[in-house]
């Protein structure tokens, strides 16, 4: 007799169903699809598990590399910037925010 699963998220439920629905699938298929393929993914990258890398993201160190890339690519583009160009763009919208 197959077991119950029981998830309380309303997000992972509408994920679940628009997913199946789009691929033709039960949503039992496609969790369980989405859990080998996580599941191949840690073993292909041992060591790292969830908290740790979540910590990772969120370090100084990870949010100081990111903000030095981002800085990176700023100075690539500049060149490329139009003297005086903002990225204000009032002029495209009426009072109500609402394209012209």
């Amino acid at each position: 007799m197959p077991r119950e699963l029981t998830i309380r998220s309303d997000s992972a439920y509408e994920r679940s169903h628009r997913l199946a629905a789009r691929l033709g699938k039960s949503v039992t298929e496609v969790v369980d699809a989405a859990l080998v393929e996580f599941e191949a993914q840690r073993a292909a990258s041992p060591g790292q598990d969830h908290e740790n890398t979540q910590n990772d993201l969120f370090s100084h160190e990870a949010i100081a590399a990111r903000g030095q890339q981002w800085e990176a690519i700023r100075e690539n583009v500049r060149p490329y910037l139009k003297a005086g160009a903002t990225h204000e763009h009032s002029d495209m919208y009426d009072e109500f925010g609402l394209p012209k």
